[in-house]
């Protein structure tokens, strides 16, 4: 695998608070030079990225109802359709993780099907996110076993709410429980080149990365000297 083949895997993600149009335009140019698989960003700036990344293959998802996730089913179903119609190719929505810690796990797998229908409708891949960091063992179980029984083409582990990117462990996990037919994304918020690796290794499919200035330099300067025959052995 070159390079250019490991940050096809990469989604460029800013959902930074105090982020600008700036920082959004800056990112999709860099998606788009470098060969990113994506621009996650909040569903209000989908336009602006679409303006840039219009005729580029740089895929822009809308990430919905993050950080909390509570809001209604219907609104979720909204705010995708509106991301549809604003240029978005993929919605990554924020699972009610808060639901699933209540024992509330009919609302949680009818949540799940109906994102993943709404989705389809309107011709975008989901990622259905779980905040595995509040999460026990038997709870991330249940929720994989929902979300792969949603036909979810994505499920996404973590987005870093308990300051916790997506572990290792976590990745393995959602491995060994899904099937083919459910990609794993797993969320990363450093720079270093051999962490995306070894995340790859564990089963993530994509790897949704923040630092994107430094992860880049930091790929550019250690994958050949470090990486190569790692990924190669893949």
């Amino acid at each position: 695998m070159s390079l250019k083949e490991l940050i096809a895997h990469f989604d460029a993600t800013n959902l930074q608070l105090d982020s600008t149009e700036a920082d959004l335009c800056a990112l999709s140019d860099q998606a788009a030079e470098s060969g990113f698989a994506s621009v996650s960003v909040y569903p209000y700036s989908v336009s602006l990225c679409a303006s840039i990344l219009y005729n580029t293959d740089v895929a822009i998802c809308a990430v919905i109802d993050y950080p909390h996730g509570r809001s209604c089913i219907e609104a979720k179903k909204s705010a995708i359709k509106n991301a549809a119609e604003n240029g978005a190719a993929e919605v990554a929505v924020l699972m009610n993780y808060a639901a699933l810690r209540a024992g509330e796990k009919s609302l949680f797998a009818e949540e799940a099907a109906n994102l993943v229908a709404t989705a389809e409708k309107h011709g975008l891949r989901s990622k259905l996110i779980l905040e595995t960091s509040y999460l026990v063992k038997k709870q991330k179980l249940k929720a994989i076993r929902l979300i792969e029984a949603a036909r979810a083409p994505f499920i996404q582990i973590s987005c870093s709410l308990g300051e916790k990117d997506s572990t290792f462990e976590d990745v393995k996990l959602s491995k060994e429980y899904c099937s083919k037919k459910t990609a794993i994304h797993a969320h990363y918020t450093g720079s270093s080149i051999n962490d995306c690796i070894a995340l790859l290794r564990a089963g993530a499919n994509r790897l949704s990365v923040t630092q994107v200035s430094s992860l880049l330099e930091a790929a550019k300067r250690d994958f050949s000297e470090n990486c190569a025959d790692l990924v190669k052995a893949e």
